[in-house]
């Protein structure tokens, strides 16, 4: 088998286990937030409001590579659950400001406790030593990643261009 052959194949036997793995991950994830109350799509805008509370909706799409719209509607239902408060700019009143509501705060704490469970499952069996390579070779697949992401045309969440 020639060394094109072999790289070939390694490609299919990576593509097939990162994507098992990523959609095992995601099931996994779903199921222990579900348990808690969190929803598909809560728990980044959780986090990111944990990180930086008092954004504005813009800045939340932009950082989550979300539309405008999904975001409003995603809001407007967090809102609806008590995770978020919105309120008008004071200096802006064309900017809604976004915040953790204390039942989002709390939320995002136990979110983020069921997150650790599940990468302490994952981890199972992996010396320290191990972890911090896999945590590089990661990293450096999330670098590469981004570089051809930067390079594409924008695209929403549906992968249509705009």
């Amino acid at each position: 088998m020639s060394v094109q052959e072999k790289q070939g194949e390694a490609h299919v036997k990576f593509e097939m286990r990162f994507g098992r793995l990523i959609r095992m991950y995601y099931s996994r994830i779903q199921s222990q937030l579900a348990e808690v109350g969190l929803y598909r799509g809560q728990p980044p805008i959780l986090m990111l409001l944990y990180k930086n509370d008092g954004m504005s909706q813009k800045e939340m799409a932009r950082a989550l590579n979300l539309s405008p719209a999904t975001m409003t509607v995603t809001l407007k239902r967090m809102e609806k659950a008590g995770l978020v408060l919105r309120e008008m700019d004071e200096h802006d009143q064309r900017i809604l400001r976004v915040h953790l509501s204390e039942k989002g705060r709390e939320m995002c704490e136990t979110g983020e406790s069921r997150i650790g469970v599940v990468t302490a499952e994952l981890l199972e069996g992996f010396t320290l030593a191990e972890q911090q390579q896999l945590n590089e070779y990661l990293g450096r697949i999330a670098r590469n990643m981004e570089r051809v992401m930067e390079k594409e045309p924008e695209q929403d969440k549906t992968g249509v261009k705009n």
